[in-house]
């Protein structure tokens, strides 16, 4: 009898606890909404988790380390649909907010992407009034937008970094005058492919190795970045000042690991091209230990349609 009234008691309190979650009010989380791909923006703690807009939807990239999602939810807290392939999250539609719950957390995502103007000529000015009363963005404000995303920052940073150096060693040396200004020219043109929206970055090599496994912050940054890219130039470098064999079969071996890498993470590989270089093209000064290690690298070209349009690409 006494196994009967509790196996009763336990069964009302299953049917009121289900009852009452049927009637509860779903609570999104609050706080600062921060921007963690080129499409969304976060609120709560989104390590590790990556959505982007891939054609018509939303593709959620995750961590091995935050496998499996527990649950995704709408605004409204109605769950999405999705197909899991690979560690990817593919929602059935584009979905400008949502909420995600992984290891007990629960992050907000909101669609953060600017509408990009229709190609327009400065002296149409029709079209700039349309744009001003429906919201839409300049060009001009766009492309800032676009210089804001995770991956341009990247590559500012690291053009900082290798101006640093250069700075630095032309000051303090009055030796090696012309690799100096080559180093300097060769950073006034990747700074310039920002102009065309195109982003480049680098991925570091210890010396004579080959292996590659990017940092969490680059591989968050990186692999959505790809994804979207409509195309890619991956270049494989060495310190080296003399070309030869080894240092040829080296850059290659390099260049080789990082196409690898992105093909196994979801990048199409037909828009992938490389090229490899036994010696020279460097970014950083030779003459020192930290500007060797900025020159053992692949350097990754990201290269996107100029506001809706075809970028020239040579």
């Amino acid at each position: 009898i006494i196994v009967k009234i509790f196996y009763y008691i336990c069964l009302l309190s299953a049917v009121f606890l289900a009852g009452c979650a049927g009637h509860s009010t779903y609570s999104a989380p609050s706080g600062q909404l921060y921007r963690v791909t080129s499409h969304y923006g976060a609120i709560g703690d989104a390590s590790g988790i990556q959505p982007i807009v891939r054609e018509n939807n939303t593709l959620i990239r995750v961590r091995a380390s935050e496998l499996p999602l527990s649950s995704i939810v709408d605004d409204q807290g109605q769950p999405v649909s999705f197909v899991v392939q690979d560690g990817y999250y593919l929602l059935d539609h584009v979905v400008e907010k949502f909420n995600v719950t992984a290891n007990g957390r629960t992050v907000r995502f909101e669609l953060i992407q600017p509408i990009l103007p229709a190609d327009t000529t400065e002296s149409d000015s029709s079209v700039a009034n349309e744009d001003s009363a429906t919201g839409r963005l300049s060009a001009a404000e766009a492309h800032a937008f676009k210089m804001s995303t995770p991956i341009f920052t990247v590559m500012k940073n690291q053009l900082a970094q290798q101006r640093g150096l250069l700075e630095y060693q032309n000051q303090t040396s009055s030796r090696k005058k012309k690799e100096l200004a080559a180093i300097r020219s060769k950073l006034d043109s990747i700074e310039s492919q920002m102009t065309q929206e195109i982003a480049v970055v680098n991925v570091n090599f210890a010396y004579g190795n080959s292996n590659f496994r990017p940092a969490y912050e680059m591989e968050d940054v990186l692999i959505p970045a790809a994804i979207q890219a409509r195309k890619i130039n991956l270049y494989g470098r060495t310190d080296s000042k003399v070309g030869g064999g080894a240092n040829l079969k080296i850059a290659r071996a390099r260049v080789l690991a990082v196409r690898d890498y992105l093909i196994k993470n979801g990048v199409d590989a037909n828009k992938i091209n490389i090229s490899s270089l036994a010696a020279g093209d460097f970014v950083a000064p030779s003459s020192t230990s930290s500007g060797r290690a900025l020159n053992r690298r692949v350097a990754i070209e990201l290269i996107e349609p100029v506001n809706g349009a075809t970028a020239n690409v040579a």
